[in-house]
Order: C-alpha cells, then structure tokens, then sequence
C-alpha cells in the first residue's frame, strides 16, 4: 500500500485530482504496474498532456493490450 501512496502522491504532483486522480488508482491497482504512474507523469510533464487526457490514452491502449491478448477488460476504466 505504501507504494500506491507514493504514487498517488506523483501523480498529485503534476496536476491529477478528484475523479481523473481516483480513475488513474484504479488502473494502477488493477494493472499493478508500477510503471504506469510513471509513465502518466510524464505524460503530463514532457508530453505537456493534461492529467484526464494522459489517463484517457492510458486507458486506451490498457484496452488494446488486452483485447490481443484475449483478456476481457473489466469496465469501467
């Protein structure tokens, strides 16, 4: 659980908050990639991406990525 504050904690940093903020748990909790933090800072910091559409996109090619491989997707994101 520590590392999902400290994530959160990251994710607050660059601007995500109330729903786009629990919506970006979430995937990070279901995916447990611990990446996934990482990779939507800098999303938002080096891409110049807000915080709901770096999420959006993530979300996105969550989706894809399970589709090839055959998994069904839990819904919603």
């Amino acid at each position: 659980m520590k590392s999902l504050d400290k994530e959160r904690r990251k994710l607050e940093k660059v601007g995500f908050s109330g729903q786009t903020l629990e919506r970006a748990m979430e995937l990070l909790e279901r995916t447990n990639a611990s990446i996934l933090a990482e990779t939507l800072v800098k999303m938002v910091t080096k891409q110049e991406k807000t915080p709901s559409m770096a999420l959006y996109e993530m979300e996105t090619k969550t989706r894809e990525l399970e589709a090839k491989l055959g998994l069904s997707p839990k819904e919603p994101f």
